[in-house]
């Protein structure tokens, strides 16, 4: 699993990583950035107290394994290294599911996250890539019942008290949740995550046509 910045991963898979966890697959997450210009400290506290946040996220999850490149926050689009390191990390761990966020996210970093590994995948053969949202609604073609997990995720939401003091996170993760069960009949489903689920040998097409309707939508000049 890709995090641009510490808090993605639960935000936009939260309840898929907890599945994960409690079926026994060991998932692995890689934070690509520390978050450390998100403001309220130096970039260097701040990076340090959200690794020590991620971890004790992932712990309410269930998710034990996770990884931290310490790319600088709000540069992954420049960085050369994005690509190679993440194609070097899901080649190591022989991936066969990967989430990363969705190439249309409303933040710079989390577009570059996307990119990178659409191009990682894509080159990999036999990987399932499932694409979420965290600051822009992915056009999902999977939606998956995690009601069981809400607590869970509410937890890990809760871990992270730096990024909850600016902007209510909480409240925002249930609230896209909730929004996905709007067609789903059954009143015990609380609450989905929604994915666009692409194989890799499709993945290059469909984010072409992704980048071509964002560039149709993009603000003219």
């Amino acid at each position: 699993m890709l995090a641009p910045h510490p808090d993605d991963e639960v935000l936009g898979c939260g309840g898929m990583l907890a599945f994960h966890a409690e079926r026994g697959d060991d998932p692995l997450v890689v934070f690509l950035s520390d978050g450390e210009r998100a403001g309220g400290a130096s970039e260097r506290e701040l990076a340090e107290r959200r690794r020590s946040e991620a971890s004790a996220a992932l712990a309410e999850l269930g998710v034990h394994r996770h990884e931290h490149f310490g790319l600088p926050d709000g540069e992954l689009e420049e960085s050369h290294e994005l690509v190679v390191r993440v194609a070097g990390a899901l080649a190591r761990e022989r991936a066969e599911i990967v989430y990363a966020p969705w190439l249309l996210e409303c933040h710079a970093d989390h577009r570059a996250a996307s990119a990178a590994a659409v191009t990682a995948i894509a080159a990999m053969g036999d990987v399932r890539a499932m694409l979420y949202g965290v600051n822009a609604p992915v056009p999902a073609n999977e939606l998956y019942d995690v009601s069981r997990y809400r607590a869970r995720k509410d937890a890990a939401i809760r871990r992270y008290a730096s990024q909850l003091a600016p902007i209510d996170i909480l409240r925002a993760s249930r609230a896209m949740d909730a929004s996905r069960t709007i067609n789903i009949p059954d009143s015990t489903v609380t609450d989905c995550e929604g994915y666009t689920a692409v194989a890799a040998d499709r993945l290059p097409e469909v984010a072409a046509r992704l980048r071509a309707l964002g560039d149709a939508l993009a603000p003219a000049p």
